[in-house]
């Protein structure tokens, strides 16, 4: 200023020099961001078509070998997209819409060019081409927000492509969950293909591996379609499907319980039976409804069926309706059948509530064979728990009936290793004579190996003959 007065001269080059700084901030501040910077735009973004894209789209390490043929199939790293089967010729590049000042070269080693828009094969179906929009280059960025740096390829066309250059690969941990995301991404569009080819895999591993992913999604929006594509193809070849039955079932239960409950009986093996059985029992026992695991036994045809059902029936359920179950099993008409339950019952009881089974067995079942059988039982899942408790409750029981006998074998058997000159003291107590022979010449051989001098003195004890006692003292 000069006497107070603005100097207009000064005040022009000032607005030049600012104009002139602030072109160069935005040319430097251009030159750093890349071209594949998130762009701002009014319109909406599309959530079906951005999942689309992300579903069809292959990971940056999901490529193949540097040194596989490029013409059968090429690296789904590079610039170029691949190859629809069939066609020769490569389809002519369209010339770029933006100014040629805001396209760059790539900088760095491994960034991957922009998606070119190609049309989406639909499966079973001829490609359909779809026009991209003009200005929506936020839904490739989308895929990158969540890991998916990748390139647009057609389904299953090209994924077959892949995947067979990776069967021809070197086997390896990498090459296989390669393979393993590969099939995934073709379950999406097409389970049904995509889960037959995994049954053609020559590994068991990665076979069961891509029906574990393939099988979940589909169960998700279609159970029974997915249900009635594992029955079919266990009829077909049973051992291809077996190992996935457990998951299949217990996956099937939680969408649609009934159809899982009615195809049970349809599937092919025991094997699967029992696992179908035991996956559909168990989601019964959650939503609350025992009473129709009940009814799998009556659905039953077959006695092997039957028997099988009856296990899991108490495999699943003894802990917590122990006395209900015994009230059900006993009254089944089929004498055979009732003793089944009730032997599968009493050892499923015991191993989790050994006290209460042995107070069920005393006060229900009547004197005699069977209720000895249960002693016994008891005893054996008891004695590993609670020497003491176990010991205990043999000496309140009536000896002289002879139904303890199986009961106190097991236990002296149980408690040799530990304390043989307890064991040894429980053996005179068994009222059996052959039971009892048997078990002071497994004791009196257990003895012989660790003291000699013990072992002699109780072998002359016992009632064995003399014989027997010649041969364990060998004399």
């Amino acid at each position: 200023m000069k006497n107070g007065k603005p100097d207009k001269g000064y005040t022009k080059v000032e607005v030049v020099l600012c104009g002139l700084l602030v072109f160069a901030i935005f040319l430097t501040v251009r030159a750093m961001v890349p071209d594949d910077a998130p762009a701002t735009t009014d319109a909406a973004p599309d959530p079906v078509a951005e999942q689309e894209l992300h579903l069809l789209s292959v990971p940056e390490w999901m490529e193949l070998s540097s040194d596989d043929d490029p013409d059968v199939g090429p690296s789904i790293k590079g610039k170029k997209n691949m190859p629809t089967p069939g066609k020769a010729k490569k389809a002519a590049k369209k010339p770029s819409t933006k100014p040629a000042t805001a396209k760059k070269p790539l900088a760095k080693k491994g960034m991957s060019a922009k998606p070119a828009a190609k049309p989406l094969a639909k499966s079973g179906g001829k490609p359909t081409a779809k026009k991209a929009p003009a200005k929506r280059p936020h839904r490739a960025r989308s895929a990158r927000k969540t890991g998916s740096d990748t390139k647009l390829i057609r389904v299953p066309e090209e994924l077959r492509l892949i995947l067979d250059q990776l069967e021809q690969s070197e086997w390896s941990r990498e090459i296989e969950v390669k393979m393993l995301a590969a099939i995934k991404r073709w379950g999406v569009k097409d389970p049904g293909q995509a889960l037959n080819f995994s049954l053609e895999l020559e590994r068991r591993g990665t076979r069961n591996g891509a029906l574990g992913r393939i099988l979940p999604m589909w169960v998700k929006e279609s159970p029974q379609a997915a249900l009635e594509w594992f029955t079919t193809t266990a009829q077909t070849d049973p051992f291809l499907v077996q190992d996935m039955t457990r998951s299949v079932y217990s996956w099937v239960a939680a969408k649609d319980i009934k159809s899982a409950t009615a195809a049970v009986w349809d599937l092919p093996t025991t094997a699967m039976r029992r696992a179908a059985l035991q996956s559909v029992s168990q989601r019964l026992i959650i939503l609350g409804k025992e009473q129709r695991v009940l009814q799998m036994y009556e659905s039953a045809t077959s006695t092997a069926d039957k028997k099988m059902a009856i296990d899991v029936v108490m495999e699943k359920m003894a802990r917590y309706e122990p006395e209900a179950l015994g009230q059900w099993v006993s009254a089944l008409p089929d004498p055979k059948m009732s003793e089944h339950g009730i032997n599968r019952l009493v050892a499923n009881w015991s191993r989790d509530h050994p006290s209460a089974a042995a107070e069920w067995v005393m006060s229900t079942m009547p004197a005699g064979k069977q209720r000895g059988q249960q002693i016994a039982a008891v005893t054996r899942s008891w004695v590993r728990e609670d020497v003491v408790a176990a010991a205990e409750w043999l000496v309140t029981l009536p000896l002289q009936s002879g139904e303890p006998d199986a009961a106190v074998d097991a236990f002296a058997r149980a408690v040799l290793p530990q304390n043989a000159d307890y064991a040894s003291a429980w053996s005179f107590s068994v009222t059996d004579k052959g039971r009892r022979w048997r078990l002071m010449e497994h004791i009196g051989r257990t003895m012989i190996k660790e003291s000699p001098d013990a072992a002699r003195e109780y072998i002359n004890l016992t009632d064995l003959p003399a014989a027997s006692k010649a041969k364990l003292l060998g004399n």
